[in-house]
């Protein structure tokens, strides 16, 4: 259900790390720390002997041999000087440290860039140029994408964001008062709502802080939901609400009476208190995100993965399981949420990355084949245990591969200086 607030790692990837997914060019950091011994041609990279020792050659494979000699850690990059596009990108080169990066590059002219400190002010070396015809495959450019770039997006998603809160309001409103009338099949569809909207939410889970564990805490491993403590919002209301049993509809006897007053009553003491809780809490949420919260620009790119990514590791395992066992109804939550978090990135995307095309084929494909298992005149989803084995491997394996693509957006995206004009 969650996503980063519930646990999920978040990866900051440099350029370096798309030159490795592609397979073209390979960083290595395998000399890391030590500044001799380190294959390749040496480059001083420490700021303002940045990109000394190199003056250009042929086009083709190179292997540079990257020494900071700065009193800084370093980051440094090699990039395009006529289209801006950065080929290579060694993160936090320590000082006195050497790496040695290889990569393959087509003819044309190029220079270091070299940053550290505080404020990451990027220090540029002076242009080389390598020639010749070379025909082989090349490492991957990948146009930097500054803050700037950002700005614009994330306000696209903040104000969506901002609107989704206010229906989940209504939702959540909706849920509690039919909660208060002792209605339990309308509070379960009306917690499918509210669980729907919420999960919608997915890269803006950072920017609720506490209020986000509270409105969607995790269940904890070998803990009965129902009696969990710690427990709360939509969670503990779906514990409640699938223990309860529906009253079967029939003659009005004093037996069917009694059996609803006990539902009435059961949901009016168990579930009312964590539902006006989770009200006030998603109330406050809406009050005060994007007033000054957003979700960060780095934010952004990963969760576009790690959405899905927590499907596989909460949803397919059960963890998040409260007892609907609507794990398939979640999952298909979630790639809506993966494709809300795509759609302002789009224009940077069209730009940056070569797989956008195929990322969208796999998601079609995996939110087509997650309902399959919808029945849409009831509206019920086949719990995910039910599943054969074979369909379950066919869903981790589509699920999978979703990610694997998805998870070049972090990959492209990740905010870079451009270097000085």
């Amino acid at each position: 259900m969650g996503f980063a607030a519930r646990g999920a790692t978040a990866r900051t990837v440099g350029v370096g790390a798309l030159v490795a997914a592609l397979g073209v060019g390979v960083l290595s950091a395998a000399a890391a720390d030590e500044a001799s011994g380190v294959a390749g041609s040496p480059v001083d990279v420490g700021q303002a002997a940045c990109g000394n020792g190199w003056t250009g050659g042929s086009a083709g494979p190179l292997t540079f041999a990257l020494s900071n000699s700065a009193a800084l850690v370093q980051e440094v990059q090699i990039q395009d000087v006529a289209s801006r596009r950065i080929f290579v990108d060694v993160e936090d080169l320590g000082v006195g440290a050497a790496r040695s990066v290889t990569l393959a590059l087509p003819a044309g002219t190029y220079r270091f860039l070299c940053m550290g400190g505080a404020d990451g002010r990027a220090f540029a070396g002076p242009s080389w140029t390598l020639t010749g015809d070379y025909r082989g495959a090349t490492t991957p450019g990948v146009l930097p994408a500054s803050e700037l770039d950002f700005i614009k997006p994330v306000d696209a998603y903040s104000a969506w964001t901002a609107g989704q809160l206010s229906r989940l309001r209504g939702d959540v409103s909706a849920l509690t008062t039919a909660l208060r009338r002792g209605h339990l099949l309308a509070a379960r569809h009306a917690w499918m709502r509210a669980q729907r909207q919420y999960l919608l939410l997915g890269a803006a889970y950072d920017a609720f802080g506490d209020l986000g564990d509270a409105i969607d805490s995790p269940v904890t491993p070998g803990v009965a939901p129902l009696t969990d403590p710690h427990l709360t919002g939509l969670p503990k209301l779906e514990a409640v609400l699938w223990h309860a049993k529906p009253v079967p509809a029939g003659p009005r006897s004093r037996a069917a009476k009694r059996a609803r007053a006990r539902v009435t009553a059961y949901l009016r003491q168990s579930a009312v208190p964590v539902a006006r809780r989770l009200l006030a809490d998603v109330t406050k949420v809406a009050a005060t995100f994007d007033n000054p919260v957003q979700p960060s620009n780095t934010d952004m790119g990963l969760r576009s993965h790690e959405i899905l990514e927590d499907a596989l590791r909460f949803e397919l395992t059960g963890r998040d399981d409260a007892g609907a066992h609507l794990t398939l109804f979640d999952v298909d939550a979630m790639v809506d949420a993966t494709r809300d978090v795509i759609a302002p990135l789009r224009d940077l995307l069209a730009e940056r990355d070569p797989d956008l095309a195929v990322t969208d084929a796999w998601l079609d494909r995996l939110a087509r084949y997650v309902d399959t298992f919808h029945r849409a005149g009831t509206d019920t989803w086949t719990p995910y245990g039910r599943l054969s084995i074979a369909q379950q491997r066919r869903l981790e394996s589509i699920l999978s591969q979703t990610v694997e693509y998805l998870s070049e957006i972090a990959v492209v995206l990740d905010p870079v200086q451009a270097g000085p004009a």
